[in-house]
């Protein structure tokens, strides 16, 4: 059965934005309830900066080892705290989009534990 903004919605724990931010960008729901459900836990993920606009463009030509890079690039921090909702996003997304998404999977699931 799919998942739908409603099932993931019903998530309410402390990292609420991380997860949704994960369902999204690794496709576990469709584009329109990925946008309802972030909408609902407050991820901007429609801002953009220079990162963005290069993981998002690296993955749209369909360049997984540029998206690597950039995903670990949006990573640098101490704690995983410190990987904002639409930083994951973006990562997850990208990574999904090039064929990695078993990897875009594993960093949602470090993100959103380790926070």
């Amino acid at each position: 059965r799919a998942v739908t903004a409603g099932d993931a919605g019903a998530y309410r724990g402390e990292n609420a934005a991380l997860y949704a931010a994960a369902m999204a960008g690794t496709g576990r729901v469709s584009d329109g309830d990925g946008a309802q459900l972030m909408r609902s836990a407050n991820v901007n993920f429609e801002a953009s900066n220079g990162w963005t606009r290069a993981i998002d463009e690296a993955a749209q030509r369909g360049e997984p080892g540029t998206v690597v890079l950039l995903a670990a690039v949006g990573m640098q921090t101490r704690v995983w705290a410190g990987v904002s909702p639409e930083a994951l996003y973006h990562i997850t997304r990208a990574l999904s989009r090039v064929g990695l998404g078993g990897y875009a999977r594993m960093i949602a699931v470090e993100a959103i534990t380790r926070s």
